[in-house]
């Protein structure tokens, strides 16, 4: 069935879902627009990708995303790069297993054929996909987020099946890392004067000026011990006797060790990597005797009740 350019694809319904959004999904797709619209700046930018979270019946929580490649985008039949969906999928999922694809996102005002080309080949793998549309042009000529969620309606046109589009109200829903991150970024973006920072910024302002006034201390010490090596300066033994105190109480890495006592970073690199090996090694072995444990429970069961079978027959 044909899809006319300038036909509307929203419907107004009641929707069936209930949708809470994280913010960390609007600051990934607005990342994946400022990057393609840097690298292409004369041209409108296309994006697409999936959103991924947890679904609970009518519940939906997006927690992330990840991008894709959709070939021909402005073409009469975009397709969805479906090797690279499938492999970027199972990335996600190896770091979050309880995340499954919940629909996908792309840039613009409102839905147009394109969009519902690709929506099409996501009704192959979802039943029920929600689209998230982030309207960049926008951005900052408003006082609330450019961005719409819908859900999919199937409704019956001319013997088919064509998919339409209900608006969804959504909540914002965030955790105490997402809380830090979005109050960082939004004063790095929007910051006017040096007053204008986040805590976290002060906080790791701090620990950076900590750190460099104890390297610029350190680096006077080693100069004192050089002019003392030199026979340029009287060595005070009280002096020494403070550095080596606090040499001491210091663990000495450095990239080659300076004794056979002195670890090297190598040398805790690979001890790290043994234990971390060996902690993986105890875990399989664990399962695998968990499995023939099974198996053997099995084993003796079906034996018993094979025995038990013959003496029936037998009497």
């Amino acid at each position: 069935m044909d899809i006319s350019a300038d036909e509307c694809f929203v419907v107004a319904k009641q929707p069936a879902n209930v949708v809470a959004l994280h913010p960390v999904v609007i600051l990934t797709i607005s990342e994946h627009i400022t990057r393609t619209k840097a690298n292409a700046p004369q041209a409108i930018p296309r994006v697409f990708g999936a959103l991924l979270g947890k679904q609970s019946g009518r519940e939906l929580e997006i927690c992330t995303t990840f991008p894709a490649i959709v070939e021909g985008f402005d073409s009469d039949s975009p397709t969805i790069d479906m090797a690279l969906f499938d492999k970027q999928e199972a990335s996600v999922k190896r770091n979050f297993p309880d995340y499954e694809v919940l629909g996908w996102y792309t840039e613009g005002p409102a839905p147009s054929k394109q969009t519902v080309d690709l929506h099409q080949q996501m009704l192959q793998r979802l039943d029920a996909p929600v689209l998230l549309m982030l309207d960049a042009a926008k951005a900052g000529t408003t006082e609330s987020i450019p961005l719409t969620i819908y859900e999919t309606t199937l409704e019956l046109i001319a013997e088919q099946q064509v998919p339409r589009f209900v608006e969804v109200s959504y909540t914002m829903v965030s955790q105490e890392a997402e809380r830090i991150g979005v109050e960082h970024v939004a004063f790095s973006s929007s910051a006017t004067g040096a007053a204008e920072t986040s805590e976290l910024a002060k906080q790791l302002t701090g620990q950076y000026n900590a750190v460099k006034m104890l390297a610029n201390h350190a680096a006077t010490v080693l100069q004192y011990l050089e002019a003392v090596q030199a026979g340029a300066v009287e060595p005070d033994e009280n002096i020494l006797k403070m550095v080596g105190k606090l040499c001491t109480r210091l663990p000495a890495t450095t990239a080659t060790p300076l004794s056979s006592n002195t670890p090297s970073v190598d040398d805790d690199i690979a001890r790290e990597m043994e234990d971390t090996t060996l902690i993986n090694i105890l875990a399989s072995a664990t399962q695998a005797c968990h499995a023939l444990e099974s198996m053997q429970q099995a084993f003796s069961k079906a034996n018993l009740q094979s025995k038990s079978a013959m003496f029936d027959n037998m009497s």
